[in-house]
């Protein structure tokens, strides 16, 4: 003899099934709808450094002071076009009067003449960039500014090891 159940007790089994099935789906909707709003109010740390801090935009001058033909574009085209904090806007590429440059050298075209005063946040950035150390940035204010520069950059005999800096660095950036 076989019993056969009614359609509603079927009907109230599958029920339950949904209610409990349902009743997860709210649960799991609750918790992605919490997370999004906390992510509305919890901002990294480092996200809001960053942009806080503006773009800066330098005025550079490149100048071949090692007498290598094309010292200067090729060191020019090695710092382009900048890092997270600083656009370069090179005006001027060209040679020095005299080929006697051992060292690259950074000029800051902005600092302090005054005793007290030192090298701006521009020559500064740069010269971190390349690699080159504070004490080393040499002060030599333009008086008539008329291309407005802020830092010029000697390519001395050793720009090369320079280039090779900035492409290892622009690869790891990659």
């Amino acid at each position: 003899m076989t019993r056969y159940k009614s359609p509603r007790v079927r009907a109230h089994k599958s029920s339950s099934i949904f209610r409990s099935f349902s009743g997860w789906a709210i649960i799991f909707l609750l918790c992605i709808i919490a997370v999004f709003v906390v992510s509305f109010f919890w901002t990294p740390k480092a996200v809001v450094e960053r942009s806080i801090k503006p773009l800066q935009s330098i005025t550079m001058q490149v100048l071949n002071g090692c007498g290598d033909s094309g010292a200067a574009q090729k060191l020019a085209e090695a710092l382009m076009p900048g890092d997270s904090l600083q656009v370069y806007d090179i005006i001027e590429k060209g040679d020095t009067k005299l080929a006697t440059f051992d060292k690259t050298t950074v000029v800051d075209r902005r600092g302090s003449a005054s005793p007290g005063g030192g090298v701006s946040d521009e020559a500064r950035g740069v010269a971190r960039r390349l690699g080159i150390a504070d004490k080393d940035i040499i002060l030599l204010r333009l008086e008539e500014n008329l291309l407005n520069i802020d830092v010029t950059v000697i390519a001395g005999r050793d720009y090369g090891d320079y280039i090779a800096r900035l492409k290892k660095a622009k690869e790891a950036s990659l």
